[in-house]
């Protein structure tokens, strides 16, 4: 059975390795140093990595503007963390994304995060609230190590295959976070995080506003040169919304299992699929199984549709479809420390559910509560 890989999937980290042949190989040489220690790291991306993508773009066709190979020194770096996690893919069912981002998360301390596993990818599709001033957010990488957090959110449509030829690339927004204070509100932590990184990066700011003007008299046009870190100030009100939306999805994620189901991607072939339908043994599967992975698909685990069958999300869906007043009839999702234990002295965080609150009579449409330690 031949399979090519899909340009045209669904999920990004499957676009993108579609659209870069060389994504797998020096993302791997990527981890591979980093895992060295923080100098071998440093030395690989200022010696080694810039050459080796320029000459791997260099093979694709000719870039188009400065941005192409800079924004793929960041992106070849997720790709790679994104791989050596186990390339998961988390699909978010679209009513539960639209109950996540109506839940607050400005309370939950660093230290209570929850993570399914070092780097993976959360999709979320681009048909909500989640926007930037110019585009819509579909997806993030997202990470952790050692009181350390980083999301990288993904425009819709990333993992174009004429990348080369966009004057800019293809630049995802991105933050790296510190959580070493486990007490400090996540949010704090992403606005300390930012102005932190501001700072650091005054110089480099003012080097590549200087860059800039150059490229701009070279090219006869207004350039701006693809610096993500530099410019995280402008970035912060879509990052503190994505923020929550990511954190509560984890929450639900490690807190709601059953509510989680692995099936290949929605974009898998349907030669393939009738093929793993009508397997007659488990050699069979495993053969077709691999022959789909050496290709570059995966299976992803998709969350959120037994909520999106629920009484409370058909509710919220009413709600917004209508365009009924929420502030009169919609209680926000939260998370609470709950008592429990002995003479109820323990606690634990539970998150508890958006509600309707008289949406059609005077009851309220029960939410539910899900147990996140």
């Amino acid at each position: 059975m031949q399979i090519k890989i899909n340009k045209r999937s669904a999920y990004a980290p499957i676009r993108y390795e579609a659209t870069r042949p060389y994504g797998k190989s020096i993302g791997k040489a990527f981890v591979t140093q980093a895992a060295r220690g923080e100098k071998a790291r440093r030395a690989f991306i200022q010696e080694s990595l810039l050459p080796l993508l320029k000459s791997a773009v260099a093979r694709m066709g000719s870039e188009n503007g400065p941005g192409p190979v800079q924004a793929e020194v960041l992106n070849v770096q997720i790709f790679g963390k994104y791989n050596h996690g186990g390339r998961l893919i988390f699909d978010i069912s679209k009513p539960l994304t639209t109950a996540l981002l109506m839940t607050d998360a400005d309370d939950i301390p660093c230290g209570e995060l929850a993570f399914p596993a070092e780097s993976f990818y959360l999709h979320f599709g681009h048909n909500h609230a989640l926007t930037d001033s110019a585009f819509a957010i579909e997806g993030a990488f997202v990470g952790h190590e050692a009181g350390r957090m980083w999301i990288d959110l993904v425009p819709a449509g990333f993992g174009q295959a004429h990348f080369f030829a966009l004057p800019m690339g293809e630049a995802l927004i991105g933050v790296s976070i510190d959580t070493s204070d486990g007490a400090k509100p996540i949010t704090q932590a992403l606005s300390d995080s930012i102005a932190r990184i501001m700072e650091q990066n005054r110089a480099m700011l003012t080097q590549t506003e200087e860059l800039e003007r150059q490229l701009s008299a070279q090219y006869g046009q207004v350039v701006k040169v693809p610096s993500p870190a530099a410019r995280l100030d402008e970035k912060e009100p879509v990052l503190r919304r994505a923020m929550a939306l990511i954190v509560n999805a984890l929450f639900y994620i490690t807190s709601d299992t059953n509510d989680v189901h692995e099936d290949w991607c929605r974009d898998t072939p349907e030669a393939a699929a009738a093929a793993l339908r009508n397997a007659r043994n488990a050699g069979e599967v495993r053969t077709i199984e691999n022959t789909l992975l050496k290709a570059g698909y995966s299976k992803v685990k998709f969350v959120g549709k037994g909520f999106a069958a629920s009484t409370e999300s058909h509710a919220i869906e009413d709600a917004v479809r209508t365009g009924k007043n929420l502030a009169s009839h919609f209680r926000r999702g939260h998370y609470r420390r709950q008592p429990y234990g002995p003479e109820r002295s323990l606690r634990k965080r539970i998150f508890v559910a958006p509600v309707m609150v008289n949406a059609s009579s005077s009851a309220e449409v029960p939410g539910r509560i899900y147990d996140v330690e």
